[in-house]
């Protein structure tokens, strides 16, 4: 058969007719061209949305090697699809189950709008799809994965590796939806050592218990260590376990760290007579280690513990110390005034204040209970 136009006799003169068969040189703009050759009847939206249209269909009208037929199909136009063809197939693939996988994946890729929006809401993304993306995509594909109302732990432990900017973590600890493993909500408690913003979104957690939250004390500013201590310390006097001296006979083939976990409910095991007079005279002249050691005997503290209270130039701690050792208010001013020289403070007058407060609202025993948490990790608060 003859593959040259054909030319057939009209009143302004031959008219060339393309042949079919004849597979066009340049393809007219918003067509495609069919498999045999032809020109397509319809513009690339219309194929588009029929492929979708198809993907779309339950199960029971679409076998699953058809729909991933229609998938791959798909898949090889991404590229050559505008924002607007992608943006329809984003919003038509945004919630289904029964979608092209692979498509949604490659759109959910595109660091773009349409992109998070996929990885925010998706349900046809796997947790390797996430964890992938979370290691290779940009921050704020990273935050759209952070706000999805599902994940799974190991999804979670990926956004809270180290490396991870802080505003990822901030968009996770605002997910209210999920659920954080303890493990994670330590590692963000050490994270948030060098980065104090994290501070206050995890207090909002409900995964944040008394022992995290007094480790998380020694990273907050002044106004989150108070909110910390009047909400994560409690009366132990409701809860009639006595004291740790009442049960001697039952603790004494206990190691030193179990003892310490029993002080915490409990009251503390060891509290040697301690006489407040002695250790501020010792204070007053310069008799820095025998005061250090009167307050670890009268409190029942590791002296590691002692010089990390003391040592804290904010002040909260040593105002928790000398409450719980009943130490009186006008003592603990005082002891207060010799450490701000040593603190090198600015505005004493205005910390003074400030701690005064902290120590008038707290009971002794709410005081103590915060102690012994401290103390049953004593390695971990030495290294704050």
């Amino acid at each position: 058969m003859a593959t040259n136009p054909v030319a057939f006799e009209a009143a302004d003169g031959a008219v060339e007719t393309p042949d079919p068969l004849v597979f066009p040189s340049d393809q007219p703009e918003g067509s495609v061209v069919s498999l045999t050759g032809h020109h397509a009847l319809f513009p690339m939206d219309d194929l588009v949305r029929r492929l979708a249209d198809r993907a779309l269909m339950p199960s029971s009208q679409l076998s699953g090697s058809e729909r991933q037929l229609i998938d791959d199909v798909l898949a090889a136009l991404l590229p050559k699809l505008d924002y607007g063809h992608r943006a329809m197939l984003s919003e038509r693939f945004l919630t289904g189950s029964e979608v092209p996988r692979n498509t949604v994946r490659l759109l959910a890729a595109d660091d773009s709008e349409l992109g998070c929006r996929l990885l925010e809401k998706s349900p046809a993304l796997c947790e390797l799809d996430l964890v992938v993306l979370l290691r290779t995509g940009t921050e704020a594909q990273q935050r759209a994965i952070a706000r999805r109302r599902e994940l799974s732990a190991h999804t979670v432990a990926a956004l809270a590796a180290d490396g991870v900017p802080p505003t990822v973590l901030k968009e996770l600890l605002a997910n209210d939806s999920i659920t954080l493993p303890q493990r994670i909500v330590r590692q963000l408690v050490d994270r948030a050592a060098v980065d104090v913003d994290l501070v206050d979104p995890l207090l909002h957690r409900r995964e944040m218990g008394p022992s995290d939250a007094f480790r998380l004390f020694w990273h907050a500013r002044a106004a989150d260590r108070i909110a910390i201590a009047k909400k994560f310390s409690v009366d132990r006097h409701a809860l009639e376990f006595g004291e740790l001296n009442d049960m001697e006979d039952a603790i004494h083939t206990l190691n030193p760290a179990t003892i310490a976990a029993l002080e915490i409910i409990a009251g503390p095991q060891r509290k040697s007579d301690f006489d407040p007079e002695a250790a501020l005279t010792a204070l007053q002249h310069g008799q820095a280690e025998v005061f250090f050691d009167a307050l670890a005997n009268g409190a029942g503290l590791s002296r590691d513990l002692v010089r990390t209270i003391v040592a804290d130039a904010s002040g909260e701690p040593l105002a928790i110390l000398c409450k719980a050792l009943r130490l009186g208010r006008g003592r603990f001013v005082l002891v207060l005034g010799l450490f701000q020289k040593a603190w090198d403070v600015e505005d004493v007058t205005a910390q003074t204040d400030r701690l005064t407060m902290v120590y008038d609202s707290l009971s002794v025993d709410r005081a103590d209970l915060i102690l012994r948490y401290w103390n049953y990790a004593p390695a971990s608060v030495s290294q704050f």
